[in-house]
């Protein structure tokens, strides 16, 4: 996953959620952290190409998925993610 001088802000928003955000994830766990209203969840649809940046570019790999958190259910394949031993 590679983000390239990404720019992204919503139709009515006065300012931008990112300006220039450049970071590469490689192969690994890697978790994402941050106070409600930071852009989680925005960034996160960015990754899995659900919506589009603005300005600059995002890679992604042709498996990405967002999968929406709910805690009223199990998300699909949670069961065999917790009872996984590989990487």
């Amino acid at each position: 996953l590679k983000f390239n001088n990404v720019s992204f802000g919503y139709e009515n928003s006065i300012s931008n959620i990112f300006s220039d955000a450049s970071f590469r994830i490689t192969n690994g766990w890697t978790g994402l952290i941050g106070a409600n209203g930071s852009g989680k969840t925005t960034l996160l649809k960015l990754a899995s190409g659900i919506i589009k940046c603005g300005n600059g570019s995002v890679e992604f790999p042709s498996n990405a998925y967002y999968n929406e958190q709910r805690t009223d259910n199990s998300p699909y394949g949670f069961e065999e993610l917790l009872q996984s031993y590989d990487k």
